[in-house]
């Protein structure tokens, strides 16, 4: 069952005790990202769960999922973006334990043993956003794909009109 998720946490603290926190998060909460987005109706539904791994680092493991309104790239027109991603974090409290931690976790720093967890959803969305929308190619697009553009239709060539200046070049000493 989802449930409305904390504001803040101890991270630390939920790692020590293998929680599990589960719940949704409106998309109107996400400041950061709603300017790319076209409406910010919906929510957000996230799985996090906290525990340290074999070098006791405090560890979330997360999973976020979403259907976001974007704008398509190619014909400006709406479109849906379903996100269904999942991430591990190594939570640290300084930039030296941030340079120790393993390639295959990104750390994320903590301050104050506080961590804002609608930070850290908006950080994964932001993420997994698409650089540039576009519809699936598989999908209807109003919009024209320029790689079936083809300059022959573009229509008759434009005759060249007389230049007022080519009398010029009959001035020009040779």
């Amino acid at each position: 069952m989802f449930e409305r998720m904390p504001e803040r946490v101890n991270p630390f603290r939920l790692a020590d005790a293998g929680r599990r926190l589960q719940g949704r998060v409106a998309l109107s909460r996400l400041k950061r990202l709603a300017p790319a987005l076209l409406s910010d109706e919906g929510e957000v539904a996230v799985r996090l769960e906290f525990g340290r791994n074999t070098q006791g680092l405090a560890m979330i493991r997360g999973r976020v999922e979403a259907v976001l309104e974007l704008g398509c790239q190619r014909c400006m027109q709406a479109m849906r973006h379903v996100v269904d991603e999942e991430f591990t974090v190594a939570v640290v409290e300084t930039d030296a334990e941030a340079e120790m931690v393993q390639e295959q976790y990104d750390p994320l720093l903590v301050e104050d043993e506080a961590l804002m967890l609608i930070d850290l959803i908006e950080d994964e969305l932001l993420l997994v956003m698409p650089l540039a929308p576009m519809h699936p190619e598989q999908q209807d697009c109003v919009g024209r794909d320029l790689r079936e553009f083809d300059p022959e239709s573009v229509g008759e060539p434009v005759e060249e009109k007389d230049n007022p200046f080519a009398v010029l070049k009959t001035l020009k000493p040779n």
